[in-house]
């Protein structure tokens, strides 16, 4: 894909289930909760919609899979890394041509010293004054994980400030008097189209 990011955004409030059921799977399958199955099942329909643009094949041709530690890839066009996330309805789905993550994170000021457990020492006290920075690292940390293809099951306090310094990027999102934070963490480069493709999104409740 030379260097390039494949964004897609969308809500749930967009879709109803059954039009988004078409996108099931075995993982959708297990999901009780209708919010949180309407997000993965979202974010099915994105990963199609990328599919289409990068490789001219569907979601199924391409062979989406989750691997044992929840990563999600394409068997079928493994040239392609996809990261996926979502929160509160909000689904964002990525893909470029290197191992790559990204996070979406509503900032909550009143959890701030919740999030102390995922910090060194040294860290916390750098940053721990400024809320939106707390949720931003914390952000990029799990962005960083989803690029090793580990999750959280690496411990966040395991990883260093830092450590989401390179290739990594963040975006604040004002939406309906909430703020939001979005992340992207690459293996390589941060690809050339990101910040423009980001002017381009404007998430918001509808």
């Amino acid at each position: 894909m030379g260097q390039i990011i494949h964004l897609e955004y969308n809500h749930v409030s967009n879709f109803d289930l059954n039009t988004l059921l078409a996108y099931t799977d075995i993982w959708c399958e297990k999901i009780i909760d209708e919010n949180r199955k309407k997000e993965s099942l979202l974010a099915r329909l994105l990963i199609d919609k990328i599919c289409a643009v990068t490789s001219n094949k569907t979601l199924n041709d391409c062979g989406f899979q989750k691997d044992s530690k929840g990563k999600p890839f394409l068997k079928y066009c493994p040239e392609i890394h996809i990261s996926i996330t979502h929160c509160e309805g909000h689904v964002w789905v990525a893909a470029a041509d290197c191992p790559l993550g990204i996070d979406f994170e509503e900032v909550n000021f009143n959890a701030k010293e919740d999030l102390k457990i995922a910090f060194k020492k040294e860290d916390w006290e750098q940053i721990n004054t400024d809320t939106v920075s707390v949720f931003k690292y914390f952000s990029l940390k799990e962005s960083y994980t989803k690029m090793l293809g580990m999750g959280f099951l690496m411990e966040p306090a395991e990883i260093a400030i830092k450590d989401v310094y390179k290739n990594s990027y963040h975006k604040i999102f004002n939406i309906c008097d909430r703020c939001f934070i979005f992340t992207i963490m690459t293996k390589e480069y941060l690809p050339e189209n990101l910040l423009s493709l980001l002017e381009t999104i404007d998430p918001k409740y509808v």
